[in-house]
């Protein structure tokens, strides 16, 4: 008893330590602090010129999500002066729940055991057919 007790302690702190920090990262981390670093990044890995005019909205439930605009990614040298790519708002999100959730159409972690291999039919995503009738071999 007293080993369960100590487990629902251990889960209900891990709990309030995580929701305490997804707290404590929505009220002091400003995305847009990160502006100049996110255009530098995409400069060194382009060679193209990324303007954030607009702000930087970082959400976290039910939806992991990033929420920028409008923005224009500048053309490669020698393409011309029109940008690339330019728009008023982009949004990119991850559903959480999903990755969370078991047993919901295919597993995120399909587990196995160390040296198990699939089967020929599991590596082509055909579902195992069942025998209908009797033991195998018998006729009807």
């Amino acid at each position: 008893m007293k080993a369960l007790k100590a487990l629902i302690l251990v889960l209900v702190v891990v709990v309030v330590l995580v929701v305490g920090g997804v707290a404590a990262l929505l009220a002091f981390v400003d995305p847009n602090d990160f502006k100049e670093q996110i255009a530098d990044q995409v400069r060194e890995a382009t060679g193209r010129e990324l303007v954030l005019e607009g702000p930087l909205e970082l959400g976290l439930y039910p939806k992991i999500k990033l929420r920028a605009g409008p923005l224009r990614l500048g053309n490669a040298p020698g393409f011309g002066d029109e940008p690339f790519f330019a728009a008023e708002e982009i949004q990119v999100a991850v559903a959480t729940l999903p990755l969370l959730r078991k047993g919901q159409g295919h597993p995120a972690w399909p587990q196995r055991q160390p040296g198990e291999e699939r089967s020929r039919r599991e590596q082509l995503g055909r579902p195992r057919r069942r025998r209908r009738g009797g033991r195998r071999g018998s006729r009807r």
